[in-house]
């Protein structure tokens, strides 16, 4: 198998969370290849809002020509595998190549839109529960995981607290600040300042002995700062790359203290780290951290969600898109999947494409039923053309002139079942073609 994956790289990532990241799409992409994929690493730096950060919301000039060039290519590749959000999504629409975009929480709410739009040309996988939104196919749930086995185990803790957020407005950084002033503890920031008014007006008052930052969330010493704290502060939602940095930290035996979060499905609470409701409550709870088995913490990650266990799910799940890609027919107006091709019968799901519509024609040897998934179809049948909504079902007998048109803003589904003594696309004649096919 060929597979082109597009990497996020970042030289001076903000977040631990994206460093995180960054290392583990490298490292699953070498384990990919050890199991004998021909993988094409691409990668693609600060891909726009993927880097949390007020800096930059685009991606580079030498980005977007690495996507040009790939996607130029993509007849050379099996699958595509997007890794950096959104940017690479408008490509997916011009090829015939699988695209499989993993999609996390950040490069979703960055841009809902055009995730929507490419529902239909992109294989959606999302990396936990907690990440799937409405409104998107998902083929998947995958839950990615961390570089646990090479991560060092400590099994004695330091006094310190570390938070591993983000350092900007509403992302937890004042409560973190207040657990540790009430519990009396050193709390160490560690990240990129994404806000410099709030860092200066919030953070750089109270740094000194019980409040201390450092700026490299990659670094070997940050590394050490995670595994020998008392435990995380943890502020907030349990989706997004975030989760990898809670992970990470409890693979080297640190706890969460999780303040306002009953979405982490990995923080067991009592065993590897707790939950309280407030700033207040968790202060109180901070020396019980101290009662916790660190290697419980460390064993629960190595069990659910260690990196190289994702390879042999990964390889299926690529098995199954290829193999769903290979059934779909792209047409100008949309394309079909055959479902089922029976003697005596046969099944697709047809997509049309808004404003679209497929030709006025007619078949001698089959009669079709067509019934409406989702969107509205205007069906021409000989003289009259009538007006369908999902739900409703139409027959179409041999011999009789008709087509399919999508009048709406969204893409049209239908279900077609086909039956006669002949099921060949060449059982087609044409009498008009927006394609110049008749």
């Amino acid at each position: 198998m060929r597979i082109a994956m597009l990497l996020p790289v970042a030289d001076h990532p903000a977040t631990r969370a994206y460093a995180l990241w960054t290392r583990s799409a490298r490292d699953l992409s070498e384990a990919l290849v050890q199991r004998g994929v021909e993988v094409t690493g691409v990668p693609i730096e600060d891909a726009g809002p993927l880097m949390p950060t007020y800096r930059s919301g685009v991606v580079g000039v030498e980005s977007v020509l690495r996507l040009t060039h790939v996607f130029q290519k993509a007849g050379d590749f099996d699958l595509i595998h997007d890794m950096v959000g959104f940017a690479a999504l408008p490509f997916a629409g011009f090829i015939t190549t699988p695209v499989l975009s993993t999609v996390w929480f950040e490069m979703w709410k960055h841009a809902a839109d055009m995730y929507q739009e490419m529902n239909q040309r992109v294989f959606y996988v999302a990396p936990s529960e907690q990440d799937r939104k409405a409104g998107l196919l998902y083929t998947e749930t995958l839950p990615w995981g961390v570089p646990v086995r090479s991560a060092p185990f400590h099994a004695i803790a330091d006094d310190h607290l570390v938070f591993l957020g983000a350092l900007r407005p509403k992302a937890g950084v004042e409560e973190a600040i207040e657990v540790a002033r009430h519990a009396d503890r050193t709390l160490v920031l560690l990240g990129a300042v994404q806000d410099r008014v709030f860092f200066d007006r919030h953070v750089v008052p109270h740094l000194g002995e019980h409040l201390r930052h450092h700026e490299d969330p990659a670094s070997p010493e940050a590394d050490r700062l995670i595994g020998q704290s008392t435990g995380v502060v943890h502020v907030g939602g349990g989706a997004g790359m975030q989760q990898l940095a809670l992970l990470d930290a409890m693979g080297r035996g640190t706890p969460i203290l999780a303040i306002d979060d009953n979405h982490v499905d990995f923080l067991k609470d009592g065993e590897t780290g707790f939950r309280h409701a407030t700033a207040e409550a968790a202060a109180t709870g901070v020396r019980e951290l101290a009662s916790l088995d660190r290697k419980v913490c460390r064993d629960r990650v190595l069990g659910e969600r260690a990196l190289m266990d994702m390879v042999d799910p990964l390889l299926a799940l690529y098995d199954r898109v290829t193999c769903q890609a290979r059934r779909e027919e792209h047409r100008p107006w949309g394309y079909y999947v055959v479902l089922a091709d029976e003697p005596d019968h046969k099944v697709k799901r047809l997509v049309v494409y808004p404003n679209k519509r497929l030709s006025l024609q007619r078949h001698r040897h089959r009669s079709e039923h067509w019934f409406l998934v989702e969107g509205e179809a205007m069906v021409v049948q000989d003289d009259e053309e009538v007006r369908m909504l999902p739900g409703q079902s139409i027959e179409i007998p041999k011999g009789c002139w008709h087509r399919i048109r999508n009048p709406g803003a969204q893409n049209l589904a239908i279900i077609e079942v086909q039956t006669g003594d002949y099921f060949g696309e060449d059982d087609i004649e044409r009498k008009e073609d927006d394609f110049g096919r008749a």
